[in-house]
């Protein structure tokens, strides 16, 4: 079998909902053409939509590593690398005040690798939110709904956090 076969029945897997099988097939592609950067591209693509964000990353980067000038392979990179940053800030962010402090600079740095990162602007606000930092929150609250303007949780975050600084002014 060739590696175009492989990818094809990867794309059959995917069109069924099948990314397991999709991701055997970019494998078995890869072994054939480990060298093909598209492949590395594709299977790192199928792992993202798998939620294996860590695979994903590792894949894109060995897409780089082969095609080190493409553009496309670099910013799918940052993506992947801003959505890694904004799964650890979540995780560690009610811990404690430092791990919050801590996780509002991954999610700064996730925001600069992907200023489209709705979630990372939504997350940030609710660590500034997390520190009573009001102000804060709802910038990166209203950051968020630049980017997604008829998102209602957005806007629930706002006016929460509007109502929240009020109360803190009034005390």
């Amino acid at each position: 079998m060739t590696a175009e076969e492989c990818i094809n029945k990867a794309y059959h897997s995917i069109l069924h909902s099948d990314f397991e099988q999709a991701i055997y097939w970019f494998e078995q592609a890869i072994a054939l053409e480990g060298d093909n950067p598209n492949h590395h591209y594709k299977l790192s693509i199928t792992y993202a939509r798998s939620n294996r964000v860590a695979l994903a990353i590792e894949q894109a980067e060995l897409a780089i590593h082969y095609a080190p000038s493409n553009e496309g392979y670099k910013i799918h990179l940052n993506c992947l690398l801003a959505k890694k940053k904004t799964m650890d800030a979540k995780k560690m962010m009610y811990q404690s005040l430092q791990e919050t402090h801590h996780a509002i600079m991954l999610l700064k740095e996730a925001i600069a690798l992907d200023s489209l990162a709705i979630q990372s602007y939504v997350v940030l606000a609710m660590a500034y939110a997390e520190l009573q930092d009001y102000h804060q929150a709802i910038q990166y609250v209203k950051e968020a709904q630049k980017l997604d303007p008829y998102d209602i949780v957005i806007e629930d975050l706002l006016n929460q956090y509007k109502q929240s600084l009020a109360k803190l002014l009034k005390s």
